[in-house]
Protein backbone atom coordinates (compact mmCIF):
# COMPACT_ATOMS: atom_id res chain seq x y z
CA UNK A 1 0.00 0.00 0.00
CA UNK A 2 0.97 3.61 -1.21
CA UNK A 3 1.41 6.62 1.12
CA UNK A 4 1.04 9.56 0.65
CA UNK A 5 4.59 10.32 0.06
CA UNK A 6 4.69 7.61 -2.57
CA UNK A 7 2.47 9.30 -4.35
CA UNK A 8 4.08 12.48 -4.26
CA UNK A 9 7.36 11.15 -5.71
CA UNK A 10 4.94 9.55 -8.21
CA UNK A 11 3.86 12.99 -9.31
CA UNK A 12 7.12 14.68 -9.07
CA UNK A 13 8.47 12.23 -11.69
CA UNK A 14 5.54 12.45 -13.57
CA UNK A 15 6.05 16.32 -13.37
CA UNK A 16 9.32 16.09 -13.86
CA UNK A 17 9.17 14.61 -17.68
CA UNK A 18 7.74 17.89 -19.17
CA UNK A 19 5.40 16.68 -21.08
CA UNK A 20 3.23 18.80 -24.01
CA UNK A 21 -0.43 18.64 -23.34
CA UNK A 22 -3.54 20.62 -24.49
CA UNK A 23 -6.11 21.30 -21.72
CA UNK A 24 -9.38 22.87 -23.18
CA UNK A 25 -10.49 23.69 -19.02
CA UNK A 26 -7.81 26.38 -18.66
CA UNK A 27 -5.00 24.60 -16.96
CA UNK A 28 -1.19 25.18 -18.78
CA UNK A 29 2.26 24.21 -17.55
CA UNK A 30 2.12 28.28 -16.54
CA UNK A 31 -0.56 27.40 -13.48
CA UNK A 32 -0.19 23.54 -12.87
CA UNK A 33 1.29 23.90 -10.05
CA UNK A 34 -1.33 25.87 -8.53
CA UNK A 35 -3.95 23.21 -9.55
CA UNK A 36 -2.25 20.32 -7.53
CA UNK A 37 -3.15 19.22 -3.98
CA UNK A 38 -1.40 17.31 -1.48
CA UNK A 39 -2.42 13.78 -2.69
CA UNK A 40 -5.32 11.99 -0.41
CA UNK A 41 -7.08 8.80 -0.73
CA UNK A 42 -10.79 8.55 -2.07
CA UNK A 43 -13.36 5.68 -2.68
CA UNK A 44 -14.08 6.49 -6.50
CA UNK A 45 -17.04 4.65 -8.04
CA UNK A 46 -17.37 3.48 -11.52
CA UNK A 47 -20.63 3.69 -14.15
CA UNK A 48 -23.76 3.00 -12.45
CA UNK A 49 -21.95 2.14 -8.68
CA UNK A 50 -22.57 -1.32 -9.31
CA UNK A 51 -19.04 -2.48 -8.76
CA UNK A 52 -17.41 -2.17 -5.56
CA UNK A 53 -15.31 1.42 -5.20
CA UNK A 54 -11.75 1.67 -6.36
CA UNK A 55 -9.48 3.51 -4.33
CA UNK A 56 -7.70 6.35 -5.59
CA UNK A 57 -5.55 9.51 -4.91
CA UNK A 58 -6.40 12.78 -6.12
CA UNK A 59 -3.71 14.95 -6.58
CA UNK A 60 -5.40 17.93 -8.89
CA UNK A 61 -8.35 20.30 -8.94
CA UNK A 62 -9.70 21.79 -12.22
CA UNK A 63 -11.17 24.47 -9.92
CA UNK A 64 -10.89 25.73 -5.94
CA UNK A 65 -13.83 23.99 -5.22
CA UNK A 66 -13.64 19.82 -5.39
CA UNK A 67 -16.97 19.91 -6.30
CA UNK A 68 -16.66 22.46 -9.27
CA UNK A 69 -15.11 20.57 -12.57
CA UNK A 70 -12.67 17.94 -12.64
CA UNK A 71 -10.26 15.95 -10.47
CA UNK A 72 -7.58 13.85 -11.79
CA UNK A 73 -6.50 10.66 -9.51
CA UNK A 74 -3.70 8.33 -9.77
CA UNK A 75 -4.62 4.73 -9.51
CA UNK A 76 -1.51 2.81 -7.74
CA UNK A 77 -2.59 -1.03 -9.08
CA UNK A 78 -3.36 0.39 -12.68
CA UNK A 79 -0.93 2.72 -12.61
CA UNK A 80 -2.94 4.84 -14.64
CA UNK A 81 -4.65 8.50 -14.38
CA UNK A 82 -8.87 9.35 -13.90
CA UNK A 83 -10.36 12.00 -14.60
CA UNK A 84 -12.86 11.82 -11.42
CA UNK A 85 -15.66 14.37 -10.47
CA UNK A 86 -17.75 14.50 -7.32
CA UNK A 87 -21.97 14.12 -7.74
CA UNK A 88 -24.54 15.89 -5.88
CA UNK A 89 -24.68 13.29 -3.38
CA UNK A 90 -20.84 13.63 -2.25
CA UNK A 91 -19.21 10.51 -3.84
CA UNK A 92 -16.26 10.08 -6.02
CA UNK A 93 -17.40 8.98 -10.13
CA UNK A 94 -14.89 8.09 -13.21
CA UNK A 95 -16.51 6.97 -16.44
CA UNK A 96 -12.97 7.47 -18.20
CA UNK A 97 -10.25 4.97 -19.07
CA UNK A 98 -7.29 5.41 -17.37
CA UNK A 99 -4.59 6.98 -19.00
CA UNK A 100 -0.63 5.98 -18.83
CA UNK A 101 0.33 9.87 -17.65
CA UNK A 102 -0.37 12.77 -15.62
CA UNK A 103 0.28 14.44 -18.93
CA UNK A 104 -2.53 12.50 -20.82
CA UNK A 105 -4.92 12.74 -18.77
CA UNK A 106 -4.51 16.38 -19.00
CA UNK A 107 -5.41 16.42 -22.50
CA UNK A 108 -8.29 14.36 -22.31
CA UNK A 109 -9.80 16.69 -19.71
Amino acid sequence: MKTENDIKEILEFELSQNQKFDNWHGISKANLSNRLVDPYEVNVFGEDKVDPPTKMWLVLKERENESEGYLIAYEQAAKEWYLVEILDDGTYFCDTAGDSSLFEALSNM
